[in-house]
């Protein structure tokens, strides 16, 4: 029931992937730690920590993130005031807009700074189930962003937990 909940959060999130984004030089990375996830040529798993997985290209310009976190109380504020902090690579992080569906469900784009300097423009979509919020980050450099979502957002949307 939640992997349905994810994969339904994210891909109210993102842009449909266009129908030209070819499945040619795409991989399934099958992660000894239970999860699975088709990943772009030269794309690597940056981070597989239990609660905090990371995708990106070589570079990590193009950075795909998913976050367990504790969010208690209201969601909307949860993702405002707690959220920041619990991201130490996103510098001066700033949500240009958020929208919330229900209680358990919100929507947010926001800017940050990685932590060698360089402007990132990021959708989030936050899911909770009980006390605890999946949170899904789609990130690339400001001027990038037309190109990266779709490509992110596959990557994101393929993502599979458990036996394959």
């Amino acid at each position: 029931m939640l992997e349905r909940l994810q994969t339904l959060a994210f891909s109210l999130l993102m842009l449909a992937v266009p129908p030209g984004l070819a499945a040619e030089g795409w991989t399934t990375h099958q992660d000894p730690s239970g999860f699975s996830v088709q990943l772009p040529a030269g794309w690597r798993v940056l981070s597989d920590m239990p609660g905090a997985l990371a995708f990106g290209d070589a570079q990590a310009r193009w950075t795909a993130l998913v976050r367990a976190r504790r969010a208690r109380g209201d969601l909307a504020r949860w993702l405002q005031q707690e959220y920041p902090a619990s991201e130490p690579g996103m510098q001066a992080l700033r949500i240009d807009s958020l929208r919330t569906e229900g209680s358990d469900v919100v929507h947010a784009a926001l800017q940050y700074r990685n932590p060698q300097g360089l402007a990132k423009r990021a959708r989030l979509v936050a899911v909770r189930r009980g006390d605890i919020a999946t949170v899904f980050v789609a990130a690339t450099p400001a001027d990038e962003q037309a190109q990266g979502l779709p490509v992110l957002s596959r990557v994101l949307d393929s993502l599979r937990f458990g036996a394959p």
